[in-house]
């Protein structure tokens, strides 16, 4: 005799969230929900709004040339997304032939399911086909972001600095490719 069948067939806790997040090809017609969301995340870890000039930044950063702008979406609005520029585009100290990871966001909504990984992982897998090594910054106070880059083997290099828009401090991080 087999035991009866349980009730309800799946933990309530998982009823409605048993969802797959597409990554795909980023394109222009994303832009504007990607700042929308970049404003968005840096809101919530910062607490407050991002300073004037961060809208423009990210608009500027996604309409340079790319090596990988992937989305990530649940057939509704984006969840997250990643943008690397060509090398050689970052900061004037960096590598000059490192490609330049310069926007990863994941909406507040979205954030501790993984996401900023896979995201992260198909950053690197498109900046590997054109570059031995990437390059990021990251605010020093952003210990989420600086984890989740050193767990992927990112390393810090070089001195503090302001950065451009809020004077916080930033580090440097570099990453060889195809390791």
């Amino acid at each position: 005799m087999s035991p009866p069948p349980l009730s309800p067939p799946w933990p309530s806790r998982y009823r409605g969230r048993v969802t797959s997040t597409l990554l795909r090809p980023g394109t222009r017609d994303d832009h504007d929900d990607c700042v929308r969301l970049w404003l968005a995340a840096l809101e919530a870890r910062d607490g407050r709004a991002p300073v004037p000039g961060t809208d423009d930044r990210a608009r500027a950063k996604l309409a340079a040339p790319a090596v990988c702008f992937v989305v990530a979406e649940r057939g509704g609005p984006i969840d997250g997304f990643v943008l690397v520029s060509t090398p050689g585009s970052g900061f004037a100290d960096d590598p000059p032939g490192a490609a330049y990871l310069s926007l990863l966001a994941v909406h507040p909504s979205a954030q501790g399911r993984g996401l900023a990984r896979r995201l992260l992982a198909a950053a690197e897998r498109d900046a590997a086909a054109v570059a031995d090594e990437a390059v990021l910054h990251v605010l020093v106070g952003n210990r989420a972001a600086r984890s989740l880059y050193r767990a992927a083997g990112w390393r810090e290099e070089g001195a503090e600095f302001p950065h451009p828009l809020s004077a916080a401090p930033v580090i440097t991080l570099r990453r060889l490719l195809g390791d």
